[in-house]
């Protein structure tokens, strides 16, 4: 830890609520997600719904805020709506950023406002431009999408794995493709086939508020529900699949 004498504040980022009220931004919080840090950028999602990035480096013109190298608005650009907050970290996957939307249902969960937009994106990470955007689980959308995603190499194909806000952990090829589509190598749901979801935590379908955890070629997933809806059945999965999909 440096001394007190050698602190400095360099610069900060900062970001207004967003127009749309607490059912996409829940009041009082902030940015919740994790900033990614790679050399001299700084990748983070906004309570916005937004993914910037930042030069590590205090701007010159206006000392002590930072500087935005590109700003891709998902709201805007996709038709996603989050559900009270877009709090997905951004995972690095070569020259790619992937990203969770956060799409999800109303304030009064009853209704999915996009279902078709996306909620598994791939962004180029020196740009901001769009690489490819998938759509699901679209009408299967629980409640909201909080989850990060996660990236491996499982037997020499390189993966994109995002917990979806149906339960279910979706893995693509982590590659630019030629129609924008990314190619879906597998899924598995993290609930028992005659699980049934009710709101407030009523049922005993789960979604997935945890970020996959890769290790030793196994992918590892917990269920949960948001904290507010009180206890969930949780269950801790491993799933070996590679590259077939499900």
């Amino acid at each position: 830890m440096f001394p007190p004498e050698r602190r400095e504040f360099l610069w900060q980022f900062s970001c207004e609520k967003h127009k749309g009220g607490r059912g996409i931004d829940w009041p009082e919080q902030g940015i919740c997600a994790t900033p990614l840090v790679e050399g001299d950028r700084v990748y983070v999602v906004t309570n916005r719904g937004e993914v910037a990035c930042l030069d590590a480096a205090a701007d010159p013109k206006a000392p002590q805020e930072a500087r935005i190298v590109w700003l891709f608005d998902m709201m805007k650009e996709l038709g996603s709506v989050q559900h009270n907050m877009a709090s997905c970290s951004v995972t690095a996957a070569g020259d790619l950023l992937l990203v969770n939307t956060g799409n999800g249902v109303d304030e009064s969960h009853e209704k999915i406002p996009s279902p078709k937009a996306p909620s598994f994106i791939a962004l180029e990470k020196k740009t901001g431009k769009l690489v490819w955007a998938d759509a699901s689980p679209g009408q299967n959308i629980l409640h909201g999408q909080w989850a990060s995603p996660a990236f491996a190499v499982l037997d020499g194909v390189p993966q994109a794995i995002f917990p979806g806000g149906d339960g279910r952990v979706y893995s693509f090829l982590a590659k630019p493709s030629d129609d924008g589509k990314p190619k879906l190598l597998w899924k598995f749901d993290c609930n028992a086939k005659e699980s049934v979801w009710k709101d407030g935590g009523r049922g005993d379908r789960a979604e997935i508020i945890a970020t996959p955890v890769v290790c030793d070629g196994r992918v590892f997933i917990a269920t949960g529900h948001d904290p507010e809806y009180g206890e969930a059945p949780g269950c801790l999965w491993c799933s070996i699949r590679r590259s077939a999909a499900t």
